[in-house]
């Protein structure tokens, strides 16, 4: 199955693999890291938009705490 994630917008959360095919049975680990170096204390958001070739789109949302 075909699926691909768009590139979050966010310059502080990195995604370790933007699309893919894998067998139905396959798994893949997708790692999501983030840099806040540049972003003062605050919670921040980032939606990952994941789409299969066939389905839904899913959204994960992603939330960073900086203290």
């Amino acid at each position: 199955m075909a699926w691909a994630i768009d590139k979050p917008p966010q310059t502080w959360l990195h995604v370790s693999v933007l699309a893919g095919n894998n067998a139905p049975s396959q798994t893949l680990s997708i790692t999501f890291s983030v840099d806040g170096t540049d972003l003062t204390s605050g919670t921040y958001y980032a939606n990952v938009k994941i789409t299969p070739a066939r389905g839904t789109p899913a959204t994960i949302t992603v939330k960073l705490i900086v203290v």
